[in-house]
């Protein structure tokens, strides 16, 4: 579920975090699994912290931080002349880290909220 997520998002589920109906039960049905077994799965933060750092080094996806902040500015910059739509901005940056494989821990309230709906 977190590779769904990292790849297609590009966010990491946190603790507290659920995946969209939609999504876990399509996963699921590809993996022969029931859907009430991801209320099981990463009970333990150790557990999650591991098969994250198992997929960054899979995958050399990259976690958003300091590194990262002042890249997309200029880029960012440019997009922000066309239009005054925050979400515009969000989504494109999304995208832009997507494609650099750099997930960030974000809520997925807040990332449907801004036009990011994976159900």
């Amino acid at each position: 579920m977190q590779l769904c997520y990292m790849r297609i998002l590009g966010v990491v589920l946190g603790m507290d975090q659920l995946p969209a109906p939609s999504v876990l039960a399509f996963v699921a049905t590809k993996l022969k699994l029931a859907v009430p077994e991801w209320a099981v799965y990463g009970q333990r933060e150790q557990t999650r912290r591991k098969h994250l750092r198992e997929l960054q080094a899979a995958f050399g996806f990259q976690t958003f931080g300091l590194p990262h902040y002042r890249g997309p500015v200029p880029w960012l910059a440019e997009v922000a002349q066309q239009t005054d739509k925050g979400v515009v901005l969000v989504q494109a940056l999304m995208g832009h880290l997507r494609c650099q494989s750099i997930h960030c821990r974000c809520r997925t309230r807040t990332l449907q909220r801004g036009g990011f709906n994976a159900g």
